[in-house]
């Protein structure tokens, strides 16, 4: 149990590790970034079913290389820039790509959520931690054949359906056949058990 648990707490560190990389990379950008202008060359608008639209938008900058140009996008309200605009633009020169156009910092919602989702599988991993504690029984990835369990009870329904003379008479007529196939199975199931 302690493997699912850890991978359970990893997968809901991919959100927190994700949005932190995205800070320190937009950070980086903010500091150490190069300043100019970037000229707006494409906008592609995404209509959600729920909530406002948004638009990427594609903007074409100088390079700090004299007559090299960089091209990138970036996700923004809908309508709030129109093509042909010029906009202000940081980047650094290993990535070009990345740039950063608003001075406003976007990311503390996504901050926010991926830090409660991960409070959430803590708790969550501790509530059923304490659940599997206090039910006095081993859990693992076994085969079912294998279970314990299954196979106390394939014995249990064995002995009670031959302890009580019911062979012959649980189903009446021809729905004996029925009967006797399930206790065939039944036995089956405690030989694969023992083997």
């Amino acid at each position: 149990m302690t493997m699912l648990y850890i991978l359970m707490i990893l997968i809901a560190m991919l959100p927190l590790w994700k949005t932190v990389r995205f800070i320190q990379l937009e950070e980086r950008i903010r500091k150490k970034g190069i300043s100019t202008t970037g000229i707006v060359t494409h906008i592609h608008t995404t209509r959600h079913q729920r909530g406002a639209a948004t638009d990427r938008v594609h903007t074409r900058y100088s390079s700090s290389i004299p007559g090299r140009h960089h091209d990138a996008n970036f996700v923004t309200k809908y309508n709030r820039y129109r093509i042909g605009q010029e906009i202000p633009v940081k980047y650094i020169p290993e990535q070009p790509d990345k740039i950063v156009v608003d001075q406003r910092r976007g990311y503390w919602p996504m901050l926010i959520f991926s830090t409660v989702l991960l409070l959430f599988v803590f708790f969550a991993v501790y509530k059923i931690n304490e659940m599997v504690k206090a039910d006095d029984r081993t859990y693992g990835f076994g085969l079912p054949w294998k279970n314990e369990s299954h196979e106390m009870n394939s014995q249990r329904t064995c002995s009670l359906i031959k302890a009580k003379g019911l062979q012959d008479r649980l189903l009446p007529g021809p729905g004996n056949a029925a009967a006797k196939t399930f206790l065939a199975a039944v036995e089956r199931l405690k030989f694969l058990s023992e083997g």
